[in-house]
């Protein structure tokens, strides 16, 4: 991962960060929610298998998902998450 505004022409305000932050985050939740679900494994007779890569739209449902379905659940994904926090305010 990078900085997240390279490629931005303007220095973002603080709101701007920190909705970026959240909508990044809550993608990575979701990420995690899908590879985690083993429906989504296609097995094919042999040793490995076939994750099903999501959708933009299965991504967008389990992000709308997350704060109602999900409140007790703890993620790695977060914890992985925070160690690129400071390129959103670098």
């Amino acid at each position: 991962m990078m900085r997240p505004r390279v490629l931005v022409p303007h220095q973002p305000d603080l709101t701007e960060i920190r909705e970026t932050i959240i909508r990044h985050l809550h993608l990575s939740i979701a990420h995690q929610l899908w590879f985690d679900d083993s429906s989504h494994f296609v097995p094919d007779g042999k040793f490995t298998g076939t994750f099903v890569q999501p959708t933009q739209a299965q991504i967008e449902e389990l992000i709308i998902q997350i704060p109602t379905q999900y409140t007790d659940t703890e993620f790695h994904s977060i914890v992985e998450f925070r160690k690129h926090l400071f390129w959103y305010i670098s």
